[in-house]
């Protein structure tokens, strides 16, 4: 992995840089951040678990439940639950500032986009969804570099 945090690194070097005292703030909150996500995570566990099962149990009295629906619901879930313990376990590096905090951040983010595209590939993935999980993941590889230097 260490190859792909290098890969990333020097990709994101070539865009602008923030300035120093941004970047600096930006890394003292990046544990906040974590937690918000948490919670959204949740919730969107709770969502998938909530839509998927009322959809899935509505389908199945038809006889038309879908395979891919519970590839859809199950990716979603494992991808969102795994993602959530990592940010669970980074939130306490993070305030600290330590690197390890800053490595398990950088993990959740291309584990969310290897599950949004799992996920996207058994569902009706757009080329404008492919595109925006692109730039999501790109712009949160963008923040995170740009507060890398403060990790030790």
């Amino acid at each position: 992995m260490k190859f792909l945090e290098e890969k990333t690194m020097e990709l994101i070097s070539r865009l602008p840089p923030f300035p120093q005292q941004y970047k600096a703030k930006l890394a003292s909150v990046f544990w906040i951040i974590a937690i918000v996500s948490i919670v959204a995570n949740i919730l969107g566990i709770l969502t998938i678990l909530g839509v998927g099962g009322f959809a899935g149990s509505i389908l199945l009295s038809f006889g038309q439940m879908s395979f891919d629906l519970w590839i859809i619901i199950i990716a979603g879930v494992v991808g969102m639950g795994i993602t959530v313990v990592m940010e669970v376990i980074a939130v306490g590096p993070l305030k600290r500032m330590e690197y390890r905090g800053w490595y398990i951040s950088f993990m959740v983010i291309w584990l969310q986009f290897a599950f949004s595209l799992l996920t996207g590939f058994f569902s009706n993935y757009t080329a404008g969804d492919f595109i925006r999980t692109i730039i999501s993941t790109l712009f949160s590889l963008y923040l995170l570099v740009q507060a890398r230097e403060y990790f030790r």
